[in-house]
């Protein structure tokens, strides 16, 4: 039998004890790959990730059910003066409750999507001309949509020209059509917005810009940037990824000895096997090779099971609509990069005691 073969071969002799040890691993990577993926998830969702090169201008008072009034045009007009600012979209934004179904109505214009975040998935933007509309794709999902279809909005079908993504869960449960064409719907003036997006020159100062606006519009107008309305959510984030990394840690602590315990018990059992590898020349380097390399083997076949398992799970969680979970390929490089370490650790004690064997003590034991 090639070396090779005879490590692939040796981690699973004992196959009750290989499976204990790999589950104990799999359940840590498990932990950090779930936990990291509802993470970022979360993080993509809220939007914390911003460049803190825009935000948003919009009313400070609310209507009913505490729903922020739409403001008027006319209290932006003065914005023109205030140097630094790029560029700027306009937002309507409303719901059409139609018998049991209710749906959130957006309007833009059609060249400021992207500003707005807005990424076509599939098919095309709207005619601002036409009956045309685009839907979220969890809307898409919802009602079983797809290009060219109708979506029938207060009596009214609009055909649909795109699929888009936001990757926050809200807006991608939204259908948005022009500006004119969602003012009719929602019933809203023609002299007024729910919003408007800005954003800033590179270099320019937001907080500072953000005053002047603030300055040069009503009072109940007010400039609210992303940057500092998430610090709160930022906190939470970081709470989250604190216990994420405190529960991966212990896990992995618990999977690790459970490796220790098994190649320890596997060097025992083959005591005489070592002694003799010895008698024929193993050297102590090789022996420390092989018992090592059979502990990365069995942390790696965790790595790879717990990844397989951790998909199918948020995979599930994400069909049955619980949350949108995101998958950076760091969360799963670190899991790879753990499995690797605790199975250097776990099989580097076994192995340290197997090559100080002396060949003639390991052949007499019995």
């Amino acid at each position: 039998m090639s070396f090779t073969k005879l490590i692939l071969k040796n981690p699973f002799r004992k196959k009750s004890r290989a499976i204990l040890s790999i589950t104990g691993i799999m359940i840590g990577i498990m932990v950090i790959i779930l936990l990291g993926a509802i993470t970022s998830g979360l993080t993509e969702e809220m939007g914390v990730e911003s460049k803190n090169t825009e935000f948003f201008i919009m009313n400070n008072t609310v209507e009913n059910y505490g729903t922020p009034a739409n403001m008027e045009t006319s209290a932006l007009d003065n914005l023109s003066s205030v140097k630094g600012i790029n560029q700027t979209a306009k937002l309507i934004d409303g719901s059409i409750v139609d018998g049991t179904n209710m749906i959130s109505v957006e309007g833009m214009d059609a060249d400021k999507l992207e500003f707005m975040g807005v990424t076509i998935i599939n098919g095309t933007k709207y005619n601002e001309n036409k009956d045309e509309v685009i839907i979220g794709k969890l809307l898409a999902d919802n009602e079983n949509k797809t290009i060219n279809d109708k979506l029938k909005i207060k009596n009214k079908e609009y055909t649909i020209t795109g699929i888009f993504e936001t990757g926050n869960i809200n807006n991608d449960k939204a259908a948005i059509i022009s500006i004119n064409k969602s003012r009719d719907l929602l019933n809203i003036d023609d002299d007024k917005i729910f919003l408007l997006q800005v954003s800033i020159k590179k270099g320019e100062d937001i907080e500072k810009i953000k005053s002047e606006v603030e300055n040069k519009t009503p009072e109940e107008i007010k400039a609210l940037s992303d940057a500092s309305e998430l610090e709160s959510v930022k906190t939470i984030l970081t709470m989250v990824d604190g216990a994420t990394f405190a529960i991966s840690i212990l896990a992995i602590i618990i999977g690790g000895l459970g490796v220790i315990n098994t190649m320890l018990m596997s060097v025992t059992d083959r005591t005489k096997e070592i002694g003799l590898l010895k008698a024929i020349g193993w050297s102590k380097k090789r022996i420390v090779f092989m018992i090592v390399s059979e502990s990365i083997i069995l942390t790696t076949t965790s790595f790879i099971l717990g990844s397989i398992f951790s998909i199918a799970i948020l995979y599930a969680l994400e069909y049955f609509k619980i949350f949108d979970a995101s998958y950076p390929p760091k969360i799963f490089i670190i899991a790879f990069i753990v499995a690797f370490i605790v199975g250097i650790i776990g099989g580097l004690v076994p192995a340290i005691r197997a090559s100080r064997f002396e060949a003639t003590e390991a052949l007499r034991y019995e």
